[in-house]
């Protein structure tokens, strides 16, 4: 890969991201909508903020790169630090073609495009409004729909989620709360294995974009060591094992007192034997 290519966050402040105050990127992301359409945007504000709708209600709302820079910019720590995680991983895994399930806006996308000019780049959301924002001259295919449903096209080398699902649509446990422990670390089974489903959902729509021989790449909240196993299961049903390099907890500091941890894995379908659930355990204790 070329060595002259910009950082995370030199790349993603070229884009329009900013480095200001949640308060400030709310009235410059209101001031940047036309006063006819600002009432909209309170009004999503307000039932997110409620709890009566999910995050998607806000990723409707931008028409503009300016607009969708300014809402992501809330989260320009998370996105610098995937777009340094996944950048790693398309150094190492070399795929000839990625695909991303929730590729939102294509940020993560159009750094894989700065980063690797002859990458085959396919990105697939819901929002139309953002797979819109994605230039043409990224030489991006768009897919617009729910990847969990879409038809897709197999044989990409590399396919990542990057916090693509949301973790309010993962379904309660059924089980009674207990204890148990991996490596040292507590977790509740129940809840875990009632999570397991919805992550074989994910995992069955990530294998039918990849190659026999691809890579799956995924990181999101998963908050606990119960939610880790619950992943680890899923996939370790679908056949992928998590490579020997594969499993990183990537530490985002929100100010002095709070930190929020991000596992990341890497799965393929290799022979050898892959990372254990202890093994993962030690390095999640050890991040």
């Amino acid at each position: 890969m070329p060595n002259h290519t910009l950082m995370p966050r030199a790349f993603l402040r070229n884009l329009g991201f900013l480095d200001k105050s949640p308060s400030a990127l709310d009235k410059a992301f209101l001031k940047s909508f036309p006063e006819t359409e600002r009432e909209k945007v309170e009004k999503a504000w307000f039932h997110f903020h409620s709890g009566l709708a999910k995050e998607a209600a806000l990723y409707a709302l931008p028409q503009t790169e300016k607009q969708s820079a300014l809402l992501f910019s809330h989260d320009r720590e998370r996105f610098a630090a995937s777009l340094d995680w996944f950048g790693n991983v398309v150094e190492r895994t070399r795929p000839a073609s990625v695909a991303e399930l929730g590729c939102g806006a294509g940020y993560l996308l159009r750094y894989l495009r700065h980063l690797g000019p002859n990458i085959e780049l396919t990105g697939i959301d819901q929002q139309e409004n953002l797979l819109n924002l994605i230039p043409e001259g990224d030489q991006i295919r768009t897919c617009l729909g729910d990847y969990t449903t879409l038809p897709a096209a197999s044989g990409h080398h590399l396919v990542i989620c990057d916090f693509g699902w949301d973790n309010s649509d993962i379904p309660e446990s059924s089980q009674p709360h207990s204890k148990a422990s991996i490596g040292g670390i507590g977790y509740c089974p129940g809840c875990s294995d009632d999570a397991v489903s919805f992550f074989e959902h994910l995992v069955d729509a990530c294998q039918v974009w990849a190659a026999e021989d691809g890579h799956i790449a995924l990181t999101g909240r998963l908050n606990n060591m119960g939610m880790v196993r619950s992943l680890y299961l899923a996939a370790e049903r679908k056949g992928w094992k998590v490579t020997q390099d594969g499993f990183v907890v990537r530490l985002l500091r929100h100010n002095r007192t709070t930190t929020e941890k991000f596992p990341s894995f890497i799965f393929s379908r290799m022979s050898g034997a892959g990372l254990t659930l202890e093994e993962i355990a030690g390095i999640y204790t050890a991040s």
